[in-house]
């Protein structure tokens, strides 16, 4: 199946699916830091993506939270257009 094809709820289940392995104490080290990688990378590659959209979640005073991934859900708000630079 092709990945366009992917149901946001597929995708979404395998995320958690990754996450129980990575934290799964009976889990050995090398198999939780497989899953750890592979939601890192997924991380990472949805960061990259989102910094390329055309779209701005967060206003520019918490833009540096958001980046790291440490801003609470509340503020971010999916708007059409970024904000313009006052620069």
């Amino acid at each position: 199946m092709a990945a366009d094809k992917l149901k946001l709820e597929e995708i979404v289940e395998q995320m958690q699916a990754w996450h129980r392995e990575a934290t799964r104490f009976r889990n050995d080290g090398f198999i939780q830091e497989g899953y750890k990688e592979k939601l890192s990378i997924l991380h990472s590659e949805i960061t990259k993506i989102m910094k390329l959209a055309p779209i701005n979640p967060v206003d520019k005073g918490h833009a540096a939270r958001f980046e790291e991934g440490t801003l609470d859900e509340k503020f971010v708000s999916w708007r059409a257009f970024p904000e313009k630079d006052d620069e």
